[in-house]
């Protein structure tokens, strides 16, 4: 019965009699005069190679939820479509002379290079196509974040938005403030040799005081978004600094200790600035620190001690100040 059914299928013949004499098929007949055919007699005609359409945007890249269609005619019927990228991906036909196939970015698997497609009739005849640097991206960008602890005036929140492919946009939320941007469609030059990195900057005028947890969306050219939470410290109250030693008019010889107190209004390291005779001595860390300066290293008579707390995000306070008297040492006695 094979024979019969591939001459029905590959000949388009529907005979209206079938003679036979057992299981074995001995007449067709033809459908335009309906004389009869021995089958040995029959040239079934040659197999036709199915014509094939491939839709792939040009823009953006194919990500997790995009598609590649292929769109196939055969006049015999269609049995598949075979995809080959990263991975295989087979899907079979109803039989049909005009079918559509349908493969998404997740099935085909990450990675820039040439897909494969071959489709096949139900007469054997396959067409073979082509498509040349196609992108599939899978992989959401990522954040890479500089600073995030800022005086709240005259500085920027910055951070990298990378992607393996093409970045494309983002969104920082903090409170009730959004800040997004979409960059320009296209493909970089770097697209399939490094990653693609753009630089955002937001003025911290623009932000929030305080200390806070922003979200952060990033998206990429192929629908992939990522998520994060950025932790952000705008800091718009400066430190305060005050000189606990020496006293005030004090004589200070040789090796003498300078005591200061730092305090913030936000947690975090304070950092301390000592300076003598307008010159920076030494330095140190807060809430409280004692640093041992020279005196004579500074000219003799009145001097100006100077100390200044420098908070985490960059603010500065007033100088605390301290005169004192720098004297020479006392001699000491000839011996006996």
């Amino acid at each position: 019965m094979s024979r019969w059914q591939y001459a029905l299928f590959a000949g388009g013949l529907l005979g209206t009699s079938v003679l036979t004499t057992g299981c074995e098929l001995v007449w067709l007949l033809a459908d335009d005069d309906d004389e009869p055919i021995p089958v040995e007699q029959w040239d079934p005609p040659d197999p036709v190679a199915p014509t094939v359409e491939i839709v792939i945007p040009s823009w953006p890249p194919v990500g997790p939820d995009g598609a590649v269609r292929v769109d196939a005619e055969s006049p015999a019927g269609l049995a598949s479509a075979s995809f080959q990228f990263r991975n295989q991906v087979l899907s079979s036909f109803e039989g049909g002379v005009a079918e559509t196939a349908i493969v998404t970015g997740l099935e085909l698997g990450e990675g820039l290079g040439m897909l494969t497609i071959d489709v096949t009739g139900l007469d054997g005849a396959r067409t073979t196509k082509f498509v040349d640097d196609m992108l599939v991206d899978l992989t959401p960008p990522e954040a890479f974040l500089e600073d995030t602890v800022l005086p709240a005036s005259g500085a920027q929140l910055r951070f990298w938005i990378g992607d393996a492919w093409v970045v494309s946009g983002w969104r920082l939320s903090a409170g009730d403030v959004e800040f997004t941007d979409q960059l320009p469609p296209g493909y970089p030059p770097t697209v399939g040799t490094e990653w693609d990195f753009s630089l955002v900057s937001v003025p911290t005028d623009a932000l929030p005081l305080g200390v806070y947890a922003a979200d952060l969306e990033l998206w990429d050219a192929a629908g992939n978004v990522a998520y994060a939470q950025v932790p952000i410290t705008i800091d718009g109250q400066a430190p305060v600094a005050q000189i606990d030693a020496p006293a005030s008019n004090a004589t200070v010889t040789g090796l003498f200790d300078v005591t200061v107190q730092a305090s913030d209004d936000l947690p975090g390291v304070v950092g301390i600035e000592v300076f003598a005779g307008g010159a920076l001595a030494a330095t140190g860390l807060g809430p409280s620190a004692t640093v041992t300066l020279d005196a004579a290293e500074l000219p003799l008579g009145p001097c100006l001690l100077e100390a200044f707390a420098v908070d985490a995000a960059g603010n500065r306070s007033l100088a605390a100040v301290r005169s004192v008297n720098v004297a020479e040492p006392a001699e000491e006695p000839a011996p006996g």
